[in-house]
Order: structure tokens, then sequence, then C-alpha cells
């Protein structure tokens, strides 16, 4: 199901599929976040981390993260 939503996406907002610069430079940035989302969500081990401690999990080292579960994120 993720795999079929990548596809459609990236198809949708495939930079080379569009001609205005505007919709071009939109497009490459929703290209880049689907990408990102897609490779965080195929991956178990990332996946895993940002079920549990989000985007700040996956930016931190090893270590932090560990910590991270046990004490929480100071937010």
């Amino acid at each position: 199901m993720i795999q079929q939503a990548y596809r459609r996406l990236t198809l949708l907002y495939h930079p080379d599929k569009h001609i205005d610069p505007r919709h071009k430079q939109l497009a490459m940035e929703l290209f880049i976040q689907v990408k990102k989302a897609y490779d965080i969500l195929n991956d178990p081990q990332k996946r895993a981390i940002y079920d549990v401690v989000g985007m700040k999990g996956l930016k931190a080292d090893g270590w932090e993260v560990w910590h991270a579960i046990i004490d929480g994120w100071d937010c």
C-alpha cells in the first residue's frame, strides 16, 4: 500500500512533468518530501524510531535516541 502511494505521488510530483518554473519548484519540493517519507516508512528500523519519537529521533544519533526513549524528549 505504501509503495503504491509512493509511485502515484512520485509520478504526480515528478519535476520533469511540470513546465512552469513555479510549479516545477513546488513539484520538486513535494517530490523530495514524498521520497523522504517513503525512505522512513519503508525501512523497519527508521519507521520504529519514527513511531516512538518522531522526526527528532531520526535526526539524532543512536544513543540520543535511546536516552530519549527512556527519559523522554525535552520539548
